[in-house]
């Protein structure tokens, strides 16, 4: 018997692979998920000791243009009346390097860090992932910060975001 202390549903993962599930296309044409999926089909250098916006070349996914791959390509924009919370992922591999000590992915809302994800080893994949409540007109990056002693590469960088509460 489950104890009725704990809340009881699905786990997140559940909720993240039933949204995924719904973003096939309806009738019309219309997603059923408002969602943002972005990636780099090229390495980003990152400098040493210094937070650096990763840039995004490649819209996966992007029904309600949230990113232009010509201009202002670190950021995803919130567009009007798509407020709400939102699950909110990034990814990124950083090259091998024998110096340093820290690699970290930040994502950033208007600038500040309000998740983030440090790592020591190198030559690692990075994941960060949560739920954030963002309002319209929001930007939304991904940036990386790594200590190794000169230029590191971010490879096979991403950052999605969907919908998962409209308010």
């Amino acid at each position: 018997m489950r104890d009725p202390r704990f809340v009881t549903g699905p786990s997140i993962l559940d909720r993240i692979a039933d949204i995924e599930s719904r973003l096939t296309t309806l009738e019309g044409g219309q997603r059923s998920v408002t969602h943002c999926y972005i990636s780099n089909s090229g390495a980003v250098s990152i400098p040493d000791a210094a937070t650096t916006a990763v840039t995004f070349d490649t819209d996966d996914s992007d029904p309600d243009d949230m990113h232009d791959t010509g201009s202002n390509t670190d950021r995803i924009t919130i567009p009007t009346d798509l407020a709400g919370w939102y699950h909110v992922e990034g990814y990124g591999f950083f090259a091998a390097a024998g110096g340093g000590s820290l690699r970290l992915l930040q994502i950033t809302v208007n600038g500040a860090a309000v998740l983030r994800h440090r790592h020591p080893v190198v030559g690692e994949r990075l994941t960060i992932s949560g739920e954030i409540l963002l309002a319209d007109a929001d930007i939304v990056r991904l940036t990386a910060y790594q200590d190794s002693g000169g230029a590191l590469n971010l490879d096979n960088s991403e950052l999605r975001i969907t919908q998962i509460f409209r308010t």
